[in-house]
């Protein structure tokens, strides 16, 4: 068999695997129809949990949502719709709607890759301690004793600039704000991470790349 037909079916066959999420695409992309907010709220509440969720994906579909829409909604544990798909390489940018979430509504996974979603905001998966030993952020820090990060714009299109890398792969520029210990507090200075994948869509960790000074 030639090697590159091989290759190409044996990524087939890898992403089709038992156990292995169907990729993300714009199928999955759903537009809540007018009206969809009121109408699920009322049917859904006093529920709370694993009920809350499981009834807002029911209403999702009784609202006209394709499969691969609800399928979308099951791997966020029922609680968010994809609202954005940015393709254009093996690992894309998925960002969604979280409806009951009273802050950070807009939210942003970088999807079809090793891990299959992956969440920019979770702390996990931003190279904390190296952040904590910049010199720009050390000094914000002592400033500021309460510096906290917070999520940028995730509700713009697209909210997360993807491009190639020189060495192959894909890297991802995520923007977040520091500031001065809460949601409603004052913003400090705008940072900027980037994520890399490698060729084969396996992510490889974050960088700081800028910390831009907003408030002096």
């Amino acid at each position: 068999m030639h090697a590159l037909a091989g290759a190409l079916l044996f990524a087939t066959a890898a992403s089709l695997a038992p156990g292995a999420p169907a990729p993300v695409g714009e199928d999955a992309v759903w537009s809540p129809p007018a009206g969809f907010q009121e109408s699920m709220r009322a049917a859904c509440k006093g529920k709370s949990g694993d009920a809350l969720g499981a009834c807002f994906a029911a209403e999702m579909k009784n609202a006209g949502a394709p499969p691969a829409a609800l399928a979308f909604t099951r791997r966020t544990d029922n609680q968010g719709y994809l609202r954005l798909f940015v393709g254009g390489g093996r690992v894309g940018v998925a960002c969604a709607t979280y409806p009951f979430r009273a802050n950070e509504n807009d939210v942003c996974f970088l999807v079809n890759g090793s891990p299959p979603m992956l969440d920019v905001d979770d702390p996990r998966n931003q190279d904390r301690p190296a952040l904590a030993l910049n010199v720009g952020y050390q000094a914000l820090q002592k400033k500021y004793p309460n510096l906290a990060i917070f999520p940028g714009d995730r509700g713009g299109a697209p909210a997360i600039q993807g491009q190639p890398r020189r060495e192959g792969g894909q890297e991802f520029i995520v923007e977040y704000f520091l500031q001065d210990g809460c949601h409603a507090c004052a913003r400090i200075a705008q940072m900027r991470l980037a994520f890399n994948f490698d060729t084969a869509g396996k992510f490889e960790g974050s960088r700081l790349r800028t910390i831009r000074v907003l408030k002096r």
